[in-house]
């Protein structure tokens, strides 16, 4: 059984009398982050009061995520998860990003320094813990300007860029290029056993059929969740109006590793604004994903000034729906490790500096 704690006043003190930051639990509230295909691709390292955040290569997807770029989203989301935890908790978590230039798996340093608990990171808290991806169908009436203004907020709080698709023809484009990424991707036997191979697993991984939509989706919906197969998740009623919800692209103004990573802290920022504002809400990354769909998106929606990352779907949900079950997740301890332990394809791993 794992115990790590992070000392209070930086005084070696008896671990009964030194108030100490609940490590094990803030990791275990960070691997409630959103992840591609739920592949959970982190790894963290703990040494006394620090903690290394690493992209665990092993997890990539090679048909969906052929350059990283998923991964890293993933990993950025559970940094910020961290933060959020942490800040509940009465820390305050000191971030170093991409720390060792010869390891690009160490992707951030952590450290702990006592903070106030304020009733908005306990709000926030409680929004990671009951968010859910809800690829149901979305309410008819529009999400709100206010809401959308804090939605954008959040990912700007995160060094990162967002953008509310608002226009017809925008959002119309958004959507070709989700359909166009779709039959592109669908077009590889391997992608496709690839999805076949990320549903119901046994292994606290994966997407259950219980946390996917019932194929065909309502007539009319097309930003449904339709990229894997049908499961036994019941679809919101058919409505005579069609959904009416918000498109937010995320994006920064460049594409290296540590944009990504920064992307998908905003990533868990906005849907964690969004459930703190009762919003239902998932990601789209299939326009991403693929090379052509991408700089087309780049090109003609953001007119070259940003890179995109990630795309957002959030709206009211419908009533009377069922709330979603949680999606598995790994045991903490095989996710954690100390230094001595660390598993070699972490390697050459550099200590954190005090």
């Amino acid at each position: 059984m794992l115990h790590i704690g992070v000392r209070r006043g930086g005084v070696a003190m008896g671990v009964e009398a030194a108030p100490r930051a609940p490590v094990v639990e803030l990791l275990r509230h960070a691997g409630r982050a959103p992840s591609v295909h739920n592949t959970q691709p982190w790894f963290w390292c703990v040494d006394d009061d620090r903690v290394t955040l690493f992209a665990d290569r092993e997890k990539q997807l090679e048909h969906a995520d052929p350059d990283g770029r998923d991964l890293m989203l993933s990993c950025g989301a559970a940094l910020h998860h961290l933060s959020v935890a942490a800040a509940a908790a009465g820390w305050e978590a000191r971030i170093h990003r991409m720390p060792n230039p010869d390891n690009a798996a160490q992707l951030a340093d952590v450290t702990f320094a006592p903070g106030p608990s304020t009733a908005q990171a306990r709000h926030e808290l409680e929004a990671l813990l009951r968010r859910r991806t809800d690829r149901r169908r979305m309410a008819s009436w529009p999400v709100g300007r206010g809401e959308v203004a804090r939605l954008l907020a959040a990912a700007v709080r995160c060094r990162a860029q967002a953008v509310a698709v608002t226009s017809a023809p925008a959002r119309a484009l958004l959507l070709n290029l989700q359909d166009a990424a779709d039959a592109a991707q669908r077009r590889d036997p391997g992608y496709l056993d690839e999805l076949e191979a990320w549903v119901e697993r046994t292994d606290d991984q994966g997407i259950p059929f219980a946390n996917l939509v019932r194929h065909p989706p309502p007539v009319g919906d097309r930003g449904a969740g339709t990229r894997f197969p049908s499961g036994i998740l019941a679809d919101a009623y058919p409505s005579e109006e069609p959904p009416y919800d918000a498109l937010l692209v995320i994006c920064s103004a460049s594409d290296d590793r540590a944009s990504r990573l920064g992307a998908g802290e905003a990533l868990s920022a906005v849907l964690l604004q969004s459930a703190m504002d009762g919003l239902a809400s998932m990601t789209l990354s299939q326009a991403v994903e693929v090379d052509r769909t991408r700089e087309i998106l780049r090109d003609e929606l953001l007119k070259r000034a940003a890179f995109p990352q990630v795309l957002i779907r959030v709206g009211w949900a419908e009533d009377g729906l069922e709330p979603l079950p949680p999606t598995p997740r790994f045991p903490i301890d095989q996710l954690v490790s100390d230094p001595a332990n660390l598993p070699s394809r972490f390697d050459p791993y550099r200590p954190p500096q005090p």
